[in-house]
This record gives structure tokens, C-alpha cells and sequence, in this order.
């Protein structure tokens, strides 16, 4: 593959802070329908989603909106014991899949322009990159909790093979965000980021510098939609159920604490009382049974009529235990809380056996829907490479569009063999003819992860059920030959006596 141009320095380097001017081209032919001039080329409508300086106004919950909502779905993946526990099965599970290069063609089938083409592709991406492509896919699974993942394309000349690759593909964290770019129809033009750290000010990295990548679509927002969005309101009680369960379980082992303090200092109004009754609320407020638990309170006894002092001391503190068991079984609750947020993502197997919903008998069927939701995000990222990524590296190299692989992914979950054997047999069963077939050889191995045939000896083949070698191949068809010729040799002698 020879290169046939280099990046220039200035798109190498950083995008200065800049809005960019876009200029449209006036159309040449128009036409009048009513009172509605429609010009050919011309976008007419808009998508419709709300925003305001840059923001993001779709979301109907105000906290959810900007970074008080980004806040939100970070303490969500980082403090919720089930959202940890999905989005760690997810990322796993993503980052075992076995990334590809393949023909861009439908056959699959590549030429040597092709397999250079691949080849080249497969080092830029998986090889010479700074950062790993695992790490990056990881990185690109942030989208899962804030709905979007956004990314820089930084570019080098690799003088080694003189073409423009790429050096990373820099994330460029949610948090840092300060407002989109966004046309006059909706369009995404770019991101305004507010870096933490480093150079002071704002920069713009435009589209045609980045990826963007988005778990589920709302119309044309560029922050998409979280996969935690429905599990909000779930999550939300879980929480506070769970704070109130903490508070009652201290409340219960150590008791509700009391003062009893005397009736004319409570209804007292001079200063003195009122701040001795407001710092007695403070302590029963903040009392604790721990290694630094403790009071200090007035011996004081009350006085009786005769002037002697009575066994009733005037302030008295105790614990009063609630007797009797509780109405409402918190344990069930939140179980069942944790199990509705688990379905949001179509991973409440993980809460099987924990909760009364289903059994573990119906975890395989809840499995492959979630592994299928997997796939869907998997063909996400692989699609926004194959439009986004490879194209721009052909362009910015002058390569021939013809020779343009694309990206894809192998599967999440080895292949159930047994199922599959038992298909091949029912299938060979009924009278469809498998083999000899390399086509269908080639694919059964990859199904069942065995290693390629080798070409050049051959493995042999089945027939009738039990496997022919190529050595028995060999001797078949040698015998097979010699039949041939006798018969015709035969069938000569017969024709001689005839005559």
C-alpha cells in the first residue's frame, strides 16, 4: 500500500477555541408549494431537540439535566452494588470479544490490495496505537453510564510505513464537558470542553475530529440516553429505603434515646432555659452507644412537700426499645428493588435465586437476551469505526476506497457445542448432504473455535459418517481409476467378439 499524502501539522496539532463558520451554498432551482418556498438540498425542519446555549434541555427531570445529572449517574455505577455488579459483567465481557479486520465486500472473500489493506489496518488500530484497544473499548463503555462517550482523534505521520495513522483515541471525559456545538437542524458540530487541568480556557473539537458514541439514540442529542435512565427512580428508593433501614437498625440495637426534663424549664421563655432545652435536643439527637458514648446530666432530685428531697432525679435519660416485630420486611423490599433495576438492562439473572422472581432454571433464557443486548452494543461501536474512523484514515492517506476494510466482532459467549453438534446431526439426519463442503468445514471450526485446515495436507473428510484421510482418499481414487479403465478395456474386448 503506498501512501499518497501526509497530514499537515496544523490538523496534527490542537484545534484552537474557535467557533467554526459554516457557510451553505445558495441552491441554483427552487419550486413553490402554498406559501412554503422548498429549495432542492435544503433541510426544512429541525429534530426537535431542546437546547439552550449548547444544553441539553430533553430531560424532563431537571436534576438529570447537565452535570448535576452526569453527577448523578457517576454515584449510580459507583455506589449501587447491582449497577456495579451489570456494568463490571458488561465491560468484561466486551473486553474478551476478539476484534477483526475483514473485506468491506459482501463475500468476505479479500484480494492482495485487500489482505494489504487489512493488514496495514489491523496495526494501526490494534498494534501502534499509544493506548490499548482494549483500554480504549473500555473507555468507550463510559457511554453505558452517561449515555455518551466522546473522542479525539489524534493523528501522526508514521515514517516508518510513511502513511498518516493514528497515535490515540483520546476520550475526552463527560465531566469536562461545558456545551455542544449544534446547528441550525440539530446537527452535531462539535463538543466545547472545559479542561480541568492544563491550558486555560475552552477548546472546540469538532466532529470531524472525533467519534462519538452513544448507547441508545434520542434523535439527534449528542449525549444519547443512559442505560441507567429508567433504573433512576428504582435506584432513588432503593437509596433512601436503604438509608432508613441503616437508621432504624441503629435505632433498634441501641434503643430510641429520651430526656424527661422538668415541665417549667421546657415551657420556660427566658433565654437561659430555652438554650439549656435546645442543647438537651441536641444530645439526644446525637447520642450514640459507641467507645466514645457517654452524657453528663444534672443529679438534681425534685423536691416533695415537706421539703426533703424525693428519689425522682429532675433530668432522666433512657433507650427505649420498640418490642414486637416489624410490619414491613425491608430485606424483601429492597430485593426487589435491586431485582426491577437489574431487568432495566436485561441482566436480572444476576439476582436470581435471591429474589422470588424466577429461578435459576431460567437464567440460560435470561442470559442470551442479555448477551443479545451486548451484541447490539458491540455492533454500535463497530459501526461508528467503520463510518467515522476507517473512512477518514483512507481520506487523509488518499487510499483507494476499494481496498477500505471494515471492523467486526466475534462472539460474546463461546458457542454452546452440544446444542450445535446435536443440530449438524439432526440436520445430516434428515438427508442433507455436509460434506465433502468447504465452505461449511470452514465454518464449523470457527464456530466450534478449532483451528483452521491446512491447506497444503489436508485433514480428509467425512463420507457415510467416519472420516476418510487423504491417503484413503488417494488409494480410493487410484482404485476407482483402474475400474475405469478395465471397464473400457472390457467393454473394447466385448465389441472385438461381437464383430
Amino acid at each position: 500500500m503506498r501512501p499518497r499524502a501526509r497530514i499537515d501539522d496544523d490538523v496534527v496539532g490542537r484545534v484552537k477555541s474557535v467557533r467554526p463558520t459554516i457557510s451553505y451554498p445558495t441552491p441554483k432551482s427552487a419550486h413553490t408549494i402554498g406559501t412554503v418556498e422548498l429549495r432542492k438540498g435544503m433541510e426544512i425542519g429541525v429534530s426537535g431537540v431542546r437546547t439552550t446555549g449548547g444544553t441539553i434541555n430533553d430531560e424532563f427531570i431537571s436534576k438529570l439535566r447537565g452535570q448535576s445529572g452526569r453527577s448523578i449517574y457517576y454515584e449510580m455505577s459507583q455506589n449501587d452494588s447491582i449497577i456495579g455488579a451489570i456494568l463490571f459483567s458488561i465491560e468484561m465481557l466486551i473486553r474478551a470479544v476478539e476484534w477483526s479486520v475483514v473485506p468491506k465486500g459482501i463475500d468476505g472473500v479479500a484480494t492482495e490490495s485487500q489482505k494489504e489493506s487489512i493488514e496495514w489496518t489491523k496495526n494501526t488500530l490494534f498494534k501502534d496505537m499509544d493506548l490499548a484497544w482494549d483500554d480504549f473499548i473500555a473507555d468507550v463503555l463510559s457511554m453505558l453510564t452517561y449515555g455518551w462517550s466522546y473522542f479525539e482523534k489524534v493523528y501522526y505521520n508514521d515514517k516508518e510505513s510513511g502513511t498518516v495513522k493514528i497515535r490515540k483515541l483520546g476520550l475526552r471525559k463527560q465531566n469536562t464537558l461545558l456545551r455542544w456545538e449544534i446547528g441550525d437542524h440539530g446537527e452535531i458540530r462539535g463538543m466545547w470542553q472545559m479542561p480541568p487541568s492544563g491550558p486555560t480556557g475552552t477548546v472546540l473539537i469538532p466532529m470531524s475530529k472525533a467519534l462519538l458514541f452513544r448507547p441508545l439514540r434520542n434523535a439527534d442529542s449528542p449525549e444519547g440516553q443512559s442505560v441507567l435512565r429508567t433504573a433512576y427512580r428504582t435506584w432513588y428508593m432503593l437509596k433512601n429505603i436503604q438509608e432508613i433501614e441503616g437508621i432504624a437498625i441503629e435505632r433498634e440495637l441501641n434503643g430510641l434515646p429520651i430526656i424527661r426534663l422538668p415541665h417549667d424549664l421546657m415551657v420556660s421563655e427566658e433565654a437561659g432555659d430555652i438554650a439549656v432545652v435546645e442543647k438537651y435536643k441536641e444530645v439526644v439527637r446525637a447520642v450514640k452507644l459507641n467507645e466514645q458514648g457517654g452524657l453528663v446530666l444534672p443529679s438534681n432530685p425534685y423536691v416533695n412537700e415537706d421539703g426533703d428531697f424525693s428519689n425522682m432525679r429532675q433530668v432522666e435519660f433512657e433507650l427505649v426499645n420498640a418490642g414486637g416485630s416489624r410490619a414491613i420486611d425491608t430485606n424483601a423490599v429492597i430485593k426487589r428493588y435491586q431485582f426491577d433495576m437489574a431487568s432495566t438492562v436485561l441482566a436480572n439473572f444476576i439476582v436470581l435465586g435471591g429474589v422470588e422472581h424466577g429461578s435459576f432454571a431460567m437464567s440460560e433464557s435470561k442470559t442470551n437476551l442479555f448477551v443479545r443486548a451486548i451484541e447490539g452494543w458491540l455492533e454500535t461501536i463497530s459501526s461508528v469505526i467503520n463510518r467515522d474512523l476507517i473512512p477518514d484514515l483512507w481520506k487523509v492517506n488518499g487510499f483507494s476506497d476499494d481496498t477500505m476494510p471494515k471492523v467486526t466482532t466475534g462472539n460474546v459467549l463461546p458457542e454452546n457445542l452440544e446444542e450445535f453438534g446435536r443440530f449438524v446431526k439432526e440436520v445430516a439426519a434428515a438427508g442433507m448432504p455436509l460434506f465433502p463442503d468447504e465452505t461449511l468445514e470452514e465454518h464449523i471450526r470457527d464456530r466450534a473455535g478449532l483451528p483452521e485446515k491446512d491447506m497444503e495436507e489436508g485433514m480428509g473428510f467425512f463420507m457415510n459418517g467416519q472420516m476418510v484421510g487423504n491417503a484413503e482418499q488417494e488409494e480410493r481414487d487410484r482404485r476407482r481409476f483402474e475400474q475405469e479403465v478395465k471397464d473400457v478395456s472390457d467393454k473394447d474386448n466385448k465389441v472385438q467378439v461381437s464383430e
